[in-house]
């Protein structure tokens, strides 16, 4: 991205863009990855939990011996716009 945009603009333009006709529909998605984490973990997860945990794994990536990636921090927001959608039914 351009030098000039923020992380916020740079998260909605991936979360917006090419990813959905790339992956499907983001609360599918994220429907089909709760499914296997239920097989793995013998629990129910829903698709705002499976948001939650992928923004966990970026922060605990991002605290990894001071490893403070933009791409990390713009997937966060990400994530976070990703549980938005979901939660409104886009």
């Amino acid at each position: 991205m351009e030098n000039n945009t923020t992380v916020l603009q740079e998260a909605e333009s991936l979360i917006y863009g090419d990813r959905e006709q790339d992956y499907g529909k983001t609360s599918d998605n994220f429907a089909d990855i709760a499914k296997g984490w239920e097989v793995i973990f013998k629990t129910k997860i829903t698709p705002e939990q499976v948001g939650l945990a992928m923004i966990w794994l970026k922060v605990c990536r991002g605290n990894k011996d001071n490893c403070e990636k933009r791409d990390s921090i713009v997937d966060i927001a990400g994530y976070a716009g990703c549980i938005e959608k979901i939660k409104l039914g886009i």
